[in-house]
């Protein structure tokens, strides 16, 4: 069979350029998807870095909220601290006049008299008593004070022993103005643990030191004067002139009228 020659050349050529063009789309399509790949590619790390900026983020927002609670728990903190100790303040502030020293004083020290007070938490005339001696020692303008010597009495049981340990171990721990506070907070009807929170003190150490020798000791100190006195009532009230070393019972429960007229007995 005779072929064509220019029908040959024409196929060729037309294959040929068939080949060329699929060439082209071919590199075109490859090109394209080379610049895909290098979108996507470029893409993934954005999304990467993305993922990587939000961890930043959330560990600098989880450090901002660590610190903020951190700064609210040490305002509130703060603030409790300043509001307990404000309260003790308050509350310290009527017994200004007790200062510290080696036995239970209110007033001043070195006064003239001494109004010794043996009493029981347990007895109501304590109470009454307590608040009048008070009274006295704050308005002698320094010339009396009150020393105060725990007589629990029998029949009032564990309850009147375990409030005068209590007191011992207010003072032992916050004080002697703590201390007389407690006693007039006692007869005043607040709860020890009230007292304990008002004096911002804690109540381990209150409940630990009440069974110490130290806290019985100034039980028992209390005990064998009123022994030795023969006191067989709460209270009873002495009254002490230092200056000539001269001590007087004062029957019953003396109001401020039978003190200033012993006191001026004295006197004369």
């Amino acid at each position: 069979m005779k072929i064509n020659a220019p029908l040959c050349v024409l196929f060729a050529g037309a294959f040929i350029g068939y080949a060329i063009h699929n060439h082209i789309q071919l590199r075109n399509t490859n090109i394209q998807l080379a610049t895909a790949l290098e979108r996507t590619s470029a893409l993934e790390e954005e999304i990467n870095n993305n993922r990587r900026e939000i961890e930043e983020i959330k560990i600098v927002v989880n450090e901002q909220k660590t610190s903020i609670r951190a700064s609210i728990r040490d305002e509130l903190d703060s603030i409790m601290i300043d509001s307990a100790n404000k309260m003790k303040e308050k509350a310290l502030a009527e017994f200004e006049n007790a200062y510290d020293s080696d036995e239970h004083v209110y007033g001043n020290p070195q006064a003239r008299f001494s109004l010794y007070e043996y009493l029981d938490f347990e007895c109501p005339y304590c109470a009454q008593f307590s608040a009048t001696a008070k009274k006295v020692a704050d308005d002698s303008q320094g010339n009396i004070n009150v020393v105060l010597r725990h007589y629990p009495l029998p029949m009032h049981g564990q309850e009147a022993k375990l409030k005068a340990l209590f007191v011992e171990c207010i003072a032992h721990h916050g004080g002697n103005k703590s201390f007389w506070y407690a006693v007039h907070a006692l007869f005043s009807g607040k709860n020890t643990d009230s007292i304990v929170q008002t004096l911002n003190l804690n109540s381990q150490d209150i409940a630990s030191c009440m069974g110490t020798e130290q806290a019985i000791t100034g039980i028992l100190q209390g005990l064998a004067e009123g022994e030795k006195l023969q006191i067989d009532s709460t209270p009873t009230v002495f009254i002490l002139d230092n200056k000539q070393n001269k001590k007087l019972k004062i029957p019953g429960t003396p109001t401020e009228g039978d003190i200033a007229n012993i006191i001026s007995g004295i006197l004369r």
